[in-house]
């Protein structure tokens, strides 16, 4: 429902049906998803009724979509995709700890949903933003144990695992693991999927101090580039090579499908939720700072305001009108 309403959305703009477009806003019930309209300027004259639907801190949007799939979760615990999203709730809301409370039973385990994968996903970044990295680290390789042959669904999170430890920095381990995903899982895995796993072999090999390596397998990485740019010009960045991803960047952001992938990078790690250190994002930080990346940016989009960063405190769990059960 809410993927349709987007797409009608972006269509009824590139028509010039501004205000049909604002209708469908209300079927967008994901604050990540009208945080990344907001920035995009394909969507700039439905900016105030985005703004107006995020709130102060994005809490009205976030205070809504908690309540009602906490709401939902409490008259369906045993539904994986109730529990899926009553855990990104909790994240959204910046309540860590009980995203761990409601996730305790989930693990990665053969035959697990893509629901159940999500799950995990969003219990590994309530304990990155609690700064419990080793514990996040042990669950996420969970995955490599499995057998992916029947797991399948399971493959996409090796790609997470990967990012999440050069992130960290344990380049060798995720050197390790994002070539042992590529070899056991790339046929599972989409083209997208295997490029983020190709930059984390450059960021993980230049963090190891093996430049000629990196340089190598950069030089692959470019030559797939059509596939995923933001991966070719987050490596580029990782082997120093600015100017190369300069070029890179400025013609990606002319293309209106890319710009909005690589809108998001750019973004400040204290404007996202559950933020945690990231030395990929720190990256995208300082290369913004280039005019020539500044002004192709900010043709395309913006940085999402402060008045919408999300704050630093944990927020209450919003309850149903009239009632006062726990949801948890």
């Amino acid at each position: 429902r809410t993927g349709f309403a987007e797409g009608a959305i972006g269509a009824l703009i590139d028509k010039g049906e501004a205000v049909e477009a604002e209708g469908l806003l209300e079927r967008i019930d994901q604050p990540e998803m009208l945080s990344a309209m907001v920035i995009d300027r394909h969507y700039v004259k439905l900016w105030p009724a985005l703004e107006a639907r995020l709130g102060p801190a994005s809490g009205t949007s976030v205070d809504r979509f908690a309540r009602d799939k906490l709401a939902l979760y409490g008259t369906a615990p045993g539904s994986e995709v109730a529990l899926r999203d009553a855990v990104n709730a909790m994240l959204l809301l910046g309540r860590y700890q009980d995203a761990l409370d409601l996730s305790r039973d989930v693990r990665a385990i053969e035959g697990m949903s893509r629901d159940a994968v999500r799950t995990v996903l969003y219990r590994a970044r309530a304990l990155a933003a609690l700064r419990r990295n080793d514990e996040a680290d042990a669950l996420l390789g969970e995955f490599q144990r499995l057998d992916l042959r029947r797991a399948p669904t399971a493959s996409t999170a090796l790609v997470s695992y990967a990012e999440f430890l050069d992130e960290i920095g344990r380049p060798a381990k995720a050197l390790s693991v994002a070539r042992d995903t590529l070899a056991s899982a790339g046929a599972l895995l989409t083209d997208l999927g295997k490029r983020w796993l190709d930059r984390t072999e450059v960021c993980s090999l230049m963090a190891l101090g093996r430049t000629a390596e990196a340089n190598s397998a950069l030089e692959r990485l470019k030559s797939l580039s059509d596939q995923n740019q933001p991966a070719v010009i987050e490596a580029l960045l990782c082997a120093r090579r600015t100017a190369e991803a300069s070029q890179v960047a400025v013609k990606a952001l002319q293309d209106d499908e890319v710009a909005g992938d690589l809108l998001l990078q750019f973004q400040p790690t204290a404007s996202l939720w559950a933020p945690a250190p990231s030395r990929l994002r720190d990256l995208w930080t300082g290369f913004i700072t280039r005019p020539e990346i500044k002004a192709a940016f900010d043709r395309k989009g913006r940085i999402l305001p402060r008045s919408f960063w999300p704050g630093a405190a944990p927020r209450s769990i919003p309850r149903q009108p009239g009632n006062g059960a726990s949801l948890t």
